[in-house]
């Protein structure tokens, strides 16, 4: 759990979902392109960022990400609920500590996996390096990718 600096910060405004983060990044996209909202956990916490927030835009298997504890979390989620005419965009990942993903928006993907999570085999040495933290390799679930592909575009 970094600090906010590191976490960055997220918003809306002109109906863009914004992130800025000095380690994660920065990005922007058009709410109305979100087509999956999902999160996911590591085994990196508790020194550094370990839950993150995933939007997807297509079914080409890209996505953004922002770190759950960047500032403005708590009304960005609140703002994309109303224009996603949803009561809530909640996380039920608090708390873990291994890799795991599910999908939060669209309803129809609620919990599903957001993705197929594989476990890089690393050298013992390479382990010590990374201070014993796991290495995965992630890609979009064939659910999330296939609907991804036929969903409607976010109406704001």
């Amino acid at each position: 759990m970094g600090d906010a600096k590191k976490s960055g910060r997220i918003w809306i405004a002109d109906d863009q979902i914004r992130y800025e983060s000095q380690d994660y990044g920065s990005w922007s996209l058009p709410v109305a392109d979100l087509r999956v909202l999902g999160e996911h956990t590591t085994d990196h916490g508790p020194w550094i960022d370990d839950w993150f927030m995933v939007f997807v835009t297509s079914s080409d298997g890209s996505w953004h990400e922002a770190s759950v504890y960047a500032d403005g979390n708590e009304e960005f989620r609140a703002q994309l609920a109303r224009l996603l005419k949803v009561d809530s965009l909640h996380s039920d990942l608090a708390g873990s500590t291994e890799f795991a993903s599910r999908v939060i928006w669209p309803q129809s993907l609620h919990g599903r996996p957001m993705f197929q999570l594989t476990p890089v085999l690393i050298p013992w040495w390479r382990r010590v390096m990374r201070f014993g933290l796991g290495e995965i390799r992630y890609e979009l679930s064939p659910e999330v990718k296939s609907l991804a592909g036929h969903l409607p575009a976010a109406q704001p």
